[in-house]
């Protein structure tokens, strides 16, 4: 079904919705944000009650893309997916897409910060190393390293810290922050792995801050200080 409606400064140039019998399952909404962001359009994945496979959905939400950029490839698309109205965790799905409409190309979002991955394996564990970087314009320009510890079966909380400390060291030469994240599951599929719960509280990480060359446990607890 292919509407155009004007409501304000936002203009739905489609919108789908999936059924069985009487259920809606999804709807997919392609809009123009309008004076907002005049040369970037949006595209929504939204469940009902619901979702599929991480699998499924990236796979709907690709395909929907494709679809919009039939309709218009001259302005860049941002897909996303919901449940309702909560956007889908990165444990639901790959994470959202980009449509460039300069490259003619579909980018990820790792592709579009031009993030640059090192994946290594020690005795008990795997390390994903994430060099990031603020966005093409975005001032003042900043890089930092994000580190995933991804053990196959879940360890001790004790044991997960003194990964992500000792993995955060090896990096502190480098002179960015860095934060050091625990998983368990899958180290090929960012959507079979879930992040380590610490029982007070939150999710275990560890940060280094390059300022003061100071390593914390999440937020606040002081660990140690690097030479």
């Amino acid at each position: 079904m292919i509407i155009k409606l004007f409501l304000g400064w936002l203009i739905i140039l489609m919108c789908f919705i999936a059924t069985t019998g009487a259920k809606e399952l999804y709807t997919i909404c392609f809009k123009d944000i309008g004076a907002f962001a005049p040369e970037q359009r949006s595209l929504e994945l939204t469940f009902s009650e619901s979702i599929p496979t991480p699998d499924e959905v990236d796979r709907l939400l690709r395909s929907s893309l494709e679809q919009a950029v039939l309709i218009d490839a001259k302005q860049d698309i941002t897909a996303l997916a919901f449940l309702k109205d909560d956007t889908l965790k990165r444990s639901q799905y790959s994470g959202p897409l980009f449509y460039k409409a300069s490259a003619k190309q579909i980018l990820t979002e790792e592709m579009l910060k031009l993030t640059k991955t090192l994946q290594y394996e020690t005795e008990n564990y795997s390390v994903r190393i994430q060099d990031g970087k603020t966005l093409d314009g975005v001032k003042p320009q900043r890089r930092w390293l994000t580190l995933q510890v991804i053990f196959l079966s879940e360890p001790t909380i004790p044991e997960a810290y003194k990964a992500a400390i000792e993995e955060i060291k090896k990096v502190t030469n480098q002179g960015l922050d860095a934060t050091a994240y625990v998983y368990v599951g899958d180290k090929e599929k960012e959507t079979a792995r879930t992040q380590m719960k610490d029982p007070t509280g939150g999710y275990i990480f560890v940060r280094y801050i390059s300022e003061n060359r100071k390593i914390f446990k999440k937020i606040d607890q002081f660990v140690e200080s690097v030479p």
